[in-house]
């Protein structure tokens, strides 16, 4: 019998001063914690989108490797990136996106798609789902 491991890839320290903002920030809900109280990431609703990490104004989040983001850092969530030439339009990303960030764009011979990078949170649910993997976060 074997006991299944989780691996956060974030991890709120005892930096953590309790403002809120990483659990306000976070798409999926998987940020614990009261007002003034350190946060915890829960791991079972984590998608390690890093949103908790650019948004923390303390640098209080360590990803998997033990880094934080320091202030000097410009504080900015990833987007998500479409390579154009590799994007069969399968739709399986725009059906996906629960902030509806991504659109459709039809040609004569082609059918592709976009990101709109107004509406995208960098939550990643677009790379799982992508046949041809041509997404990416940047």
């Amino acid at each position: 019998m074997s006991t299944a491991v989780s691996i956060v890839a974030f991890r709120i320290t005892n930096d953590c001063i309790g403002c809120g903002l990483c659990k306000k920030k976070c798409p999926w809900n998987a940020i614990i914690g009261e007002k003034k109280t350190v946060h915890v990431v829960e791991p079972t609703l984590c998608r390690q989108c890093g949103t908790c990490w650019y948004s923390c104004p303390r640098c209080a989040v360590e990803d998997a490797k033990g880094y934080r983001r320091y202030k000097s850092h410009q504080a900015r969530t990833p987007k998500s990136r479409i390579d154009r030439e590799e994007c069969v339009g399968c739709l399986n990303c725009l059906l996906n996106c629960e902030q509806s960030a991504i659109r459709h764009q039809k040609g004569v011979l082609t059918s592709r798609c976009a990101v709109e990078e107004s509406r995208c949170i960098g939550c990643g649910s677009c790379l799982a789902c992508c046949p041809g993997d041509c997404i990416s976060l940047a």
